[in-house]
This record gives C-alpha cells, structure tokens and sequence, in this order.
C-alpha cells in the first residue's frame, strides 16, 4: 500500500478529531458557552393581625379523683359560657387537653412523699376574629372559672395577600440587584432561566401570660405590633 496517501489521510482525522473536542476541558467535561448570573432577593412586608388565639387553662384540686374532676367540669363550663355570650362561635372553641394527676407533697418529719389529693387540669384554646373584643373576653374567662393564662398568640386569617406581596419583592430585589451587578459589564439580561424560593417566614407574635394583667380589660395590654413576613428567592438570568 502507498504509505504517502495514508499520512494526509491520517493528519486530516487527527485535525477533525481536535476540533471536535475542542469544546471540553481537561477533563473530558463539555464547556458550557452559556452565560448566567445567579442572584438573590428578600421581600418584607407588614401587615396587622386581625386574629388572635387565647390558650388558657382551668385547674381544680381536691381530696378524690372524682371530685377533683366535677369541679373542673363545672369551671370549665362556666368559663366557655362566658365566651359564647361574647359572641365565640362553637368552632372556634378548641379543648386541646385533659389531665387528672395525683399529687404529692414531702414529709418533712417522716422524710417522704405522700399523696395531698388530686388536680384536674383542663387546655382550651379560642380563637378570637374581633380584636377589640380582646381584652374583654380574657377578662370574662377568669371571672368565670379559668384561672391559668398560657399565652396570646396573633395572625392573619388570610395570608395569601402578604406570602404573594413578599414573593414579589423579594423577586424585584432578585432583579434589582442583577441588573446593578451588569451596569458596569458588558452584558444584558436575556430571560430568566430558573427561580427557586428559598425560604419563607410568618411568625405569629405572642404575648406571654406574665405580661398580662387578666384582670384588666385595658386595650393597651394587648396591643400586638406589625406581623413581619418575610420570603427569599434565588433566580438565575441567562446573559446577551
């Protein structure tokens, strides 16, 4: 076989073969040409509760189970009473839990604990749509048979309206902040490639029964503050 065709002929699959990975690095691994820019954006908005979660409970004692629990019963009822006349409806009324426990007390001179009777122990929650009414209903509550305070918690009965307000400046900030990024570059946004959300927050603020004056009906002892919803998102623009 003529050797002299063969050498052009192998040099010129050898320049193919070149120019085919050209577009891998050292490694073998395909180059993207695609220019992107990663960014991201918070959005913060405040907005006023218009709901409030009361968690109270009701605890009686008493030498027997049984009469520890009757007279739980009949202060408990007394206290959700209270509630309905205030204008509660039934479903928002919640018992979240009931305990009867034996109790014990330490002996000094003999130097052990002995049995002192029994507690009933009963949570309730209620859930409150009229702020004002606030102060006035906690106050019935412990007229009329509550006598624990656990907290008072706010929110939104609807939160879509602030979540979709807080997603949309967080991706205005996302935006924002990339095109401040390429004024100095040679470069535009073309269309965005992807948008994450990253991580979202609603606390519900909370006043704690020991900054509460039950007694008192006091608007001002209740006041709740701003609810600060916050969302954050990442986004990824393709380049021109």
């Amino acid at each position: 076989m003529n050797t002299s065709i063969l050498r052009p002929l192998v040099l010129l699959i050898g320049i193919a073969f070149v120019a085919t990975i050209g577009g891998a690095d050292a490694h073998g691994q395909a180059v993207s040409e695609e220019r992107q820019l990663h960014v991201s954006g918070r959005g913060v908005v405040h907005v006023a509760p218009d709901t409030a979660t009361v968690r109270f409970a009701v605890e009686t004692r008493a030498d027997e189970a049984d009469a520890a629990r009757v007279e739980n019963e009949r202060a408990s009822a007394a206290a959700l009473e209270a509630v309905r006349e205030l204008g509660v409806p039934e479903r928002e009324i919640r018992m979240e839990s009931l305990q009867l426990r034996p109790l014990r007390r330490y002996d000094e001179p003999n130097r052990r604990y002995v049995e002192d009777g029994f507690e009933a122990v009963r949570d309730v929650s209620v859930v409150i749509d009229d702020l004002e009414l606030l102060p006035q209903i906690v106050a019935a509550l412990f007229e009329r048979g509550a006598n624990r305070l656990r907290s008072v918690s706010y929110d939104i009965s609807d939160r879509s309206e602030a979540t979709d307000d807080a997603l949309r400046k967080a991706v205005a900030e996302a935006r924002r902040k990339a095109l401040a990024m390429l004024e100095p570059l040679d470069a535009e946004l073309a269309r965005v490639h992807t948008v994450r959300e990253q991580s979202f927050s609603f606390p519900r603020p909370m006043v704690r029964a020991d900054q509460l004056q039950v007694e008192s009906a006091e608007p001002e002892a209740y006041a709740s503050g701003d609810i600060e919803v916050t969302a954050s998102v990442d986004l990824v623009f393709d380049l021109r």
